[in-house]
């Protein structure tokens, strides 16, 4: 039988029943972005409380603190810092899922109780 490019047989994706290589594909990804929006929440918390430090830091001195725009948010401390923070997040966020998914998903190792 010709297949033509308006039949469901010229798409091969139509013909084969979902693979669990797709499946795990998709779920590793999902797990690694997940990992990064976790690196940048925690990035995010720690921003939160530099700047409070900081804060309190220069209030206690009796300076003004600057004000830098970074992403849209105003931020008091250098925006080195807060890149420097944003991109570490970002990579170490990726990292971390990498080497958790191999650690639990392809070596299989887990937390046993009493040892």
């Amino acid at each position: 039988m010709r297949t033509t490019p308006f039949s469901f047989g010229y798409f091969p994706c139509y013909n084969r029943p979902k693979s669990v290589i797709g499946k795990k594909k998709m779920k590793r990804t999902i797990y690694i972005i997940l990992t990064i929006l976790l690196g940048l929440l925690l990035a995010r918390i720690v921003h939160g409380l530099a700047e409070i430090w900081l804060l309190g830091e220069m209030s206690s001195a009796g300076e003004l603190p600057v004000a830098y725009v970074f992403l849209g948010m105003q931020s008091y401390l250098p925006p080195y810092f807060s890149v420097g923070l944003f991109s570490f997040s970002l990579i170490g966020g990726y990292f971390l899922g990498q080497t958790w998914w191999r650690i639990i998903y392809i070596e299989h190792r887990r937390w046993r109780k009493g040892k």
